[in-house]
């Protein structure tokens, strides 16, 4: 067994928050950040780094101005 430290620890729950497994190939998914400047909205999204697949990864997008 391999004892993490906490920062090794809050670091692969950091890495698990960020990457997924695309479900269509199997291959890995990173999070990107879509901008829209004509609208002002921002909307984060899971890509897979093999075939492309897009999957939203927020309920909806979020404006880039409070």
């Amino acid at each position: 067994m391999v004892c993490l430290t906490e920062a090794e620890d809050r670091d692969t729950y950091y890495l698990r928050d960020i990457m997924k497994i695309c479900e269509k190939c199997q291959g890995s998914m990173v999070l990107e950040r879509a901008v829209d400047l004509e609208v002002g909205l921002s909307l984060l999204y899971f890509a897979c780094l093999n075939c492309g697949k897009r999957i939203q990864a927020e309920k909806e997008p979020r404006p880039l101005v409070h």
